[in-house]
């Protein structure tokens, strides 16, 4: 699956500090819980509705940061194989930038979901930006 957009944001560079909290970015763009375990994070996306069985994608990720740019690099063991993927946020021109690319279980379908899961959230991003400033006091 392979994902790119790119948001206009009236907030400025420090909208990075944000999404350097896993729990903020997995939650905000993929409705996933995130729990840390041993120095990487646990992400669990619940998919319901995929052959209406619910099920969930679980991924482990680590977090690489600079002022500007937030990187995870994400891998899902499987019992055939490693899933690897990443998702990239950068902040330039009060413009974010926002690239994701995973391999995925049963892809097709997965991917369709995800993608719409993410063009959602991404609707009402600001607000909840907005919101998570007020809450952290940024």
């Amino acid at each position: 699956m392979k994902y790119s957009d790119t948001i206009k944001t009236s907030h400025g560079a420090e909208v990075i500090e944000l999404f350097k909290d896993p729990a903020f970015t997995f939650g905000t763009l993929l409705n996933a819980e995130v729990k840390e375990q041993n120095g990487e994070y646990k992400v669990s996306i619940p998919m319901k509705g995929l052959f209406y069985l619910p099920f969930e994608i679980v991924f482990y990720t680590r977090r690489f940061a600079t002022k500007r740019k937030v990187n995870y690099i994400a891998y899902s063991p499987d019992l055939t194989r490693n899933r690897w993927g990443s998702l990239r946020i950068a902040y330039e021109n009060k413009m974010l930038n926002i690239d994701l690319e995973m391999e995925l279980p049963f892809e097709p379908i997965s991917s369709l979901i995800l993608k719409k899961r993410v063009k959602k959230s991404l609707k009402n991003l600001e607000e909840r930006i907005r919101i998570e400033k007020i809450k952290r006091k940024i």
